[in-house]
């Protein structure tokens, strides 16, 4: 791909992807925070901008797909927070300049409350987005998440391929529902996103060239994450990339200009955003660095959340744009950590930097 080709896809992205007649503001918050990030790396400030966050609303789902980790993170006897508590933390976290906020699960549609949880994270004002196995959505309802104020969908899809798709998902017709939806989504002007696992198994197959033919042909943005050995996976560290699995994803991704990492978006330097730029909040609010690194640094409901992010960017791994993902390729974090987290749902950053588990501590012994 020639650099004028390169630039043609840069700036077609973030101009679909970054304006939203909605909410005609979004793009100057953007550069807003974009100008106060450029600032504190002129001047050495280690102020990092908060971009986003991603919330667990539930870990309920109505499919186990092959790589799930969300059914492991499920307390029956712990409380989720309340559309109240959302709005909470909706305001605490415009402070710290958040403006995405992203839903996810488990599936977010199968909590009867989803509209109230939509509203409380102010839709007319902030970039909403919700991640969604399609399973449960029509094209009434994509109209209805339009009007709530929703601007951007996330299908989880794994495969070019239905049968293969269906298979990983082990959910029969998933793939020609998944399809269904993104021609609603088309229809009525939601943006789409794919989000899809990378694998060992399927980084060369016919699956996964076929799913970025199709979202180069369609001008569809695909966000890869690489495989983990958590929920489903625990302990299958075989699905996990090798240096020259990694290697060879970026060779594949010089011809899709539109598959991205989330290393890619940060503000202000390339790399692990957790902590500085997004955070992962768990359905009974614990906050962690991110979706795949169970690691609570406090819970919202105990502490203001900025409090709680300070205490996450005083630690080693998190006060700088650590240059891989650390529980998917950082060897010596990861041997730390699943150590740790090995069928746990969950652990205090105070475990984690002994080493050793508290066996007085709730959140370590829940399995």
């Amino acid at each position: 791909m020639n650099r004028l080709s390169k630039m043609y896809h840069w700036l077609y992205i973030r101009l679909k992807y970054g304006f939203h007649l909605k909410n005609p503001t979004y793009p100057f918050l953007i550069i807003k925070n974009l100008l106060r990030a450029k600032w504190n790396r002129l001047t050495g400030k280690q102020n990092f901008v908060l971009r986003g966050i991603d919330f667990a609303v539930t870990y309920n789902c109505n499919f186990n797909c092959e790589h799930c980790y969300s059914m492991k993170l499920k307390d029956n006897q712990q409380k989720r927070l309340t559309p109240e508590e959302y709005a909470s933390i909706c305001k605490q976290s415009m402070e710290l300049g958040c403006v995405c906020f992203s839903l996810q699960g488990g599936e977010v549609f199968v909590r009867k409350d989803w509209e109230e949880i939509i509203n409380a994270f102010m839709p007319k004002r902030n970039h909403l987005l919700i991640t969604t196995n399609a399973s449960l959505l029509d094209e009434a309802r994509i109209v209805r998440l339009k009007e709530l104020g929703v601007d951007t969908l996330y299908f989880s899809l794994d495969s070019g391929l239905p049968a293969e798709h269906d298979a990983f998902r082990r959910a029969d017709g998933n793939f020609a529902k998944i399809m269904e939806c993104i021609g609603f989504c088309n229809k009525h002007s939601v943006k789409v996103v794919i989000n899809t696992c990378v694998t060992k198994q399927n980084l060369h197959s016919a699956g996964l060239k076929a799913l970025l033919d199709y979202s180069h042909a369609n001008h569809i943005l695909v966000e890869t994450i690489f495989a983990r050995g958590l929920g489903n996976l625990d302990g299958h560290m075989e699905y996990m990339l090798d240096e020259q699995d990694v290697r060879d994803y970026y060779e594949l991704r010089k011809n899709y200009p539109y598959v991205v990492r989330n290393l890619d978006n940060n503000y202000q330097e390339w790399g692990c955003p957790g902590m500085k730029e997004v955070l992962y909040i768990t359905a009974y609010g614990e906050v962690c660095p991110c979706p795949y690194t169970h690691i609570s640094m406090g819970n919202v409901r105990l502490e203001p959340l900025r409090t709680i992010r300070e205490r996450g960017l005083q630690r080693q791994w998190w006060n700088h744009y650590h240059q891989e993902c650390l529980t998917a390729q950082d060897q010596t974090f990861k041997e730390q950590y699943y150590k740790l987290i090995d069928g746990r749902p969950i652990i205090t950053i105070e475990e984690f930097e002994k080493g050793e588990l508290d066996p007085n501590n709730r959140l370590s012994t829940l399995c």
